[in-house]
């Protein structure tokens, strides 16, 4: 190949019309020729020439497409250095380049230089961009991209999509990142017009629908974005295409974009290393998700799994890492050609009898704790932006984040400053939970971190800023060892804050519950997060009320199940409470194994061999001592059988009330499905059910805790709780746009979905924290000042569920554990979202310390006026839940969240927001009898832009929301 991207984008010049359009202005393609010429001789006159590192710092406009063209005219390579990046990166990475020069804002503006073209031989080995990524180490390593590889990728591009001056292109990946490349160079290769999203567009959502309705044809999203820009009000867009990459994409998510956006989707995939992608398919309606074939003068070979690359487009190496550049691009065995090369992703994948190929995730260390992703290369970055800390290093032992810190002389950092300093930038489920100090980082022959060397946790008490103190009665020392036991640290001193010593809501779950049994005083989380040190919890646990008698397992039916019991003899069975969900999975299944597995989990938990009949008209709960609980295996459309599965009905009399199938596809691919009544599980009891079942996949039955059901019985002096709580609370929501109310609730559930992105999920984590409150809280507040301004009430009722599993015998129960909770939150006024964000914390709190009263129970009490077209007390509800990403985890398995439902929601409105890798998925569930689909979708286009302002303004009023 004799190609240089100046030949390519001196066809577009020949070609096009309109090049650039920035800054609100049109530049076309002879001015773009004429600036970019200018710049190049500019750069001459500096010294710059072939192979040079000329970095480039600029906002995304008209002066960047310059600054790259005319870098390039002069056969110097670009190195971009993106404004948003910190200082000290930069620094680095200007310094590690070696880069000549530096182009700053207004460098290039008003050049006094010759607009023809400067005299400069380059030729196809020369190095066109060097583009910086994480290292393994934290240390950042530079990506050597060579013209001849950059050219094929376009080659092959234009030769796949057939991009036309007729084209407009987004430019809105920020080009630190090499997707850029594309987005500027097929484009001007060809003569399209190039668009220019402002700086920060490409984050926002709301923007980018904006400018895409202004004639762009072709865009490109990682899903993350895509999933955030879904979740908004989608117009029609002129799109002919919409090419993914950077991130794995769910086969969900693409049947959202065919269901939402009339263009084609296109997956691709590809390392820095490799000239941007290497791989491509077309994405089609109802079709799995791979990341295709590859492209042209690329090979793909499989090393004992792992993904390696050969051919034209791998880069030039690491610049200045000549071991590193050895250790990742290897002597081809396959060469076609002496010489050739192979590049190790890291990445694990498998090859499908079409030749396509699925990507199934990296073989290095990838962190996951409670549900939430971490990158341990984030908190690492971090850890070492401290002064005192010479080196440092982060790795998962017994499901906590440890981090290792290496201090230099000088008195050592207390974990609370070291906290502190982190949260300035991590979100919480980041901070490491231990911290242990070592006098050097253990290192392999390579010098990389050794992490199999690194010491596990030996419960040793952090170093805190407030020194210890000693448990000085009963009380204290008795909650003083339970928390060292939950925590694994000791000891644990009366003044210690809980969070400070590694402490999550989980763990506080454990903490309250051990407590209470231990004392017989009724404790809750709630009271934990208030009185947070040992000292604070022992005076709450001395005026706690004692925990009413025990009763063994649920020989009598609770008020929530005599509910759907009644509903179901009244109007038949029905799919109404019907939970379910579907991991689509690939790998090898053993059926056998699966049964067996399924069978020994039945016999493990009452719950799913129990069913429900009638005694004269009473209800009656029977336990049998077998069950056979059928594993369906079945060909066909996972569509199709999904919903027969969730259409057909339980007979709560006869059982079983749990069915399992396995819908096969293609070799190596099926669907797992669960299917159970909500009688007898909750959504902590899908995830228990899951954990359960993999483990005796695995013959690991005899791991799994022996079980005792005992459940302390309500407490009801809470009774009197709520009953003050709701006294004079306003009658029924009516929320805006909903249809004539029928006579009687229908409960035809309708859903919308929509997502939160990371980003500002975090920084309303960061609002949440402030205030001393929680995520949930957060979003909860958000919801409320959204249903205020909506409704024009400022006395509101909202539904919420609690777990209730207050005992350590309940943690590992299935069973219906969940209670309704109706929360009372009053916003007089017009209140900033502060305001509101107080009011539901003190709400939530009040609730979850009474969460164990039936809400059956507090309904009677209440005596709302009886009306069958509405839930009583409370008719619209928010609930937020665990991710689904990582709940099954079969031995050999790849399996992803497709699809789930939790069963029969009563409520006009429901939210739910679950934790995803992205950030939050959510579902705005309600009931089609009431609104149209149009309103429901605006409703959840509504809390999400809430969400999006008050993360980022929580002064803001309800009266000063977007509407």
């Amino acid at each position: 190949m004799s190609e240089t991207l100046l030949d390519l984008i001196a066809e577009g010049v020949a070609a096009g019309g309109t090049a650039v359009v920035a800054d609100h202005r049109e530049v076309s393609y002879v001015e773009l020729e004429e600036l970019s010429n200018q710049a190049a001789h500019w750069l001459r006159a500096r010294g710059v020439g072939p192979e040079s590192v000329v970095g480039v710092r600029l906002e995304r406009g008209l002066e960047m497409v310059v600054a790259l063209v005319g870098i390039l005219k002069t056969g110097a390579a670009y190195l971009p250095l993106d404004p948003d990046y910190p200082e000290d990166r930069l620094r680095f990475m200007i310094e590690d380049s070696g880069a000549e020069l530096v182009i700053e804002p207004g460098d290039l503006t008003g050049l006094a230089q010759p607009a023809y073209p400067v005299n400069v031989l380059v030729r196809p080995e020369n190095a066109a961009y060097v583009i910086y990524t994480s290292g393994s180490t934290g240390r950042p390593k530079g990506v050597v991209i060579e013209h001849r590889g950059i050219v094929n990728r376009l080659r092959w591009m234009q030769d796949e999509y057939g991009l036309t001056p007729q084209d407009r292109v987004l430019q809105k990946t920020p080009f630190g990142f090499d997707v850029s490349v594309w987005e500027f160079f097929w484009t001007l290769s060809v003569g399209a017009t190039l668009v220019m999203a402002r700086p920060g567009g490409h984050r926002d959502p709301a923007y980018l629908a904006e400018v895409m309705s202004e004639g762009i044809t072709t865009a490109h999203f990682v899903p993350s974005m895509l999933r955030a820009f879904l979740a908004g009000p989608v117009p029609p867009l002129p799109l002919r295409r919409v090419l993914c990459s950077g991130e794995a994409l769910p086969d969900e998510l693409a049947a959202r974009f065919h269901r939402m956006v009339g263009a084609e989707l296109h997956n691709l995939y590809g390392p820095t290393e490799a000239s941007v992608d290497v791989t491509a398919t077309r994405c089609r309606p109802g079709e799995p998700v791979t990341i295709g074939y590859p492209i042209a003068n690329t090979r793909i070979h499989l090393l004992d799994g792992e993904l390696t690359i050969a051919g034209v487009q791998l880069a030039r190496g690491y610049l200045n890492r000549p071991a590193l550049t050895a250790e990742k691009f290897v002597p081809n065995p396959f060469a076609e050609q002496p010489g050739e090369r192979l590049y190790r992703t890291g990445d694990r994948a498998r090859q499908r009898a079409d030749g396509a190929f699925e990507y199934l995730g990296r073989f290095d260390h990838q962190v996951k704790i409670h549900g939430n992703r971490i990158e341990l290369g984030e908190v690492e970055a971090a850890l070492h932006g401290h002064p005192m800390i010479a080196a440092a290093a982060a790795a998962v032992q017994d499901d906590r984040l440890v981090a290792y810190c290496v201090y230099r002389e000088g008195a050592p950092p207390s974990t609370s400053e070291l906290r502190a300093h982190l949260a300035r930038t991590l979100p919480e489920p980041m901070l490491p939970a231990v911290w242990i100090p070592l006098p050097a980082l253990p290192l392999t022959p390579s010098g990389k971190i050794d992490r199999n060397a690194l010491p596990e946790p030996d419960g040793t008490r952090p170093e805190l800023a407030g020194g210890y103190v000693e448990p000085r009665n009963a009380t204290e020392a008795a909650i003083a060892g339970i928390w060292a036991e939950a925590l694994g640290v000791s000891p644990v001193g009366v003044h210690d804050p809980f969070l400070e010593l590694g402490g999550r809501s989980l763990a506080a779950t454990r903490i309250c519950a051990r407590i209470s049994r231990n004392t017989g005083r009724r404790l809750s989380v709630a009271d934990l997060f208030t009185a947070p040190t040992v000292a604070e919890l022992a005076e709450v646990v001395e005026a706690a009320p004692p925990i009413s008698n025990v009763h063994s397992g649920h020989k009598a039916i609770s008020p929530a199940q005599h509910r759907m019991w009644f509903l179901d003899q009244l109007s038949g069975p029905s799919s109404t409470y019907t939970m379910y969900e579907a991991y689509r999975c690939a790998g090898e299944l053993d059926v056998e194994a699966l049964r067996r597995a399924l069978a020994e989990v039945v016999r493990r938990h009452e719950a799913l061999r129990t069913t429900f009949r009638s005694r004269r008209g009473e209800p009656e709960l029977v336990v049998s001592a077998e069950t056979d609980v059928p594993l369906t295996v079945v060909d066909g459309s996972a569509e199709e059988i999904v919903e027969a599965e969730l259409s057909r009905p339980f007979d709560l009399a006869r059982g079983p009330l749990l069915r399992c199938a396995v819908i096969r596809g293609e070799p190596g691919r099926f669907t797992l499905l669960a299917v159970l009544h909500h009688i007898i599980a909750d959504d902590t009891s899908m995830e228990i059910f899951w954990r359960d079942l993999a483990e005796c996949y695995a013959g690991r039955a005899d791991a799994l805790p022996e079980l005792t059901a005992s459940y302390p019985a309500p407490d009801q002096s809470g009774l009197e709780y709520w009953k003050s709580a709701l006294a004079g609370a306003p009658p029924a929501i009516e929320l805006p746009d909903s249809l004539p109310r029928p006579a009687r609730q229908a409960q035809l559930e309708g859903t919308v979905e929509f997502s939160v992105p990371q980003q500002v999920l975090t920084a309303l984590e960061s609002v949440a924290t402030e205030a001393g409150a929680t995520g949930f809280m957060a979003l909860l507040a958000a919801f409320v000042l959204d249903l205020s301004r909506a409704t024009g009430r400022d006395d509101l009722v909202v539904g919420t569920f609690a777990g209730n599993r207050p005992s350590v015998e309940a943690e590992d129960l299935i069973g219906l554990f969940v209670n309704t909770l109706a929360l009372r939150v009053r916003v007089p006024g017009d209140p900033e979202y502060r305001e509101v964000l107080d009011a539901v914390r003190e709400a939530v709190l009040g609730g979850f310390r009474h969460q164990d009263v039936p809400f059956d129970q507090v309904v009677t009490a209440v005596r709302p006026p009886r009306d069958l077209s509405r839930n009583p007390v409370a008719q619209v509800a928010f609930q937020s839940l665990g991710s689904l990403s990582d709940r099954l985890r079969l031995d050999g398995v790849r399996a992803e969240p497709w699809r789930a439902g939790q069963g029969g929601n009563p409520f006009d409105v429901l939210v739910t927001v679950r934790e995803h890798p992205a950030g939050l998925a959510g579902t705005l569930h309600y009931d089609r009898a009431l609104f149209a689909e149009a309103a429901a979708k605006t409703m959840a286009d509504r809390f999400v832009q809430v969400v999006h302002t008050v993360a980022v303004a929580p002064g803001t009023r309800g009266s000063q929301l977007p509407r």
